[in-house]
């Protein structure tokens, strides 16, 4: 929504900071917040166009297309982010509202919100181990705890068979099962 649609509705920032000064309040200006494209309505279709991203696909590709996912949308969500989370750490950093508190709060309104994981820390998750969502595999090289099968179903429960073959473990058995034969010492050469 556009900052004058926002303040319209009575959201602005001097209205929501009248009655929590301390808040961090992010907009997203898909043009910016100066300059005489300010005011108008930013889309990802139309940001892509603008910056020019249909003419580098005509050059990949040959035809002169979008991006195949929505890009400019997650630019601005990734950006909006980064600059909330820099704002929070500077209030964290100053003795205001901590992250943990604003989780609070937006959980119990019902907004999406979550914090910031690093891959490591995915590992003790708490919702993440209560659904099964990691599988260990004993490999040849030891333990490996990765993502498991990412569906569910009621009758034929998804597994991990194993872990792949080692590199050239199964070349004999896919070149006779393609026909082609296998000479080891063609391949490995005379002992």
């Amino acid at each position: 929504m556009r900052a004058k649609a926002i303040a319209r509705l009575g959201f602005g920032y001097e209205q929501v900071a009248a009655i929590n000064p301390a808040i961090v309040y992010t907009n997203c200006y898909g043009y910016g917040r100066r300059g005489p494209g300010r005011d108008l309505p930013a889309y990802d279709d139309t940001i892509q166009a603008e910056c020019g991203l249909p003419a580098v696909q005509e050059q990949l590709t040959g035809e002169a297309n979008f991006v195949g996912t929505i890009m400019a949308d997650k630019v601005a969500g990734l950006t909006a982010l980064y600059a909330t989370t820099m704002a929070l750490f500077h209030r964290e950093r100053t003795g205001e509202r901590t992250t943990d508190e604003w989780l609070a709060l937006f959980r119990e309104l019902e907004i999406p919100a979550a914090p910031l994981q690093t891959p490591g820390a995915l590992f003790d998750d708490p919702h993440l181990n209560a659904v099964g969502f990691f599988e260990t595999l004993n490999t040849p090289d030891g333990s490996v705890r990765f993502p498991g099968v990412p569906t569910w179903f009621s009758r034929t429960a998804g597994r991990v068979a194993g872990p792949a073959p080692r590199l050239g473990a199964n070349t004999a058995e896919v070149l006779e099962e393609l026909g082609l034969g296998f000479d080891a010492e063609a391949v490995h050469g005379s002992a």
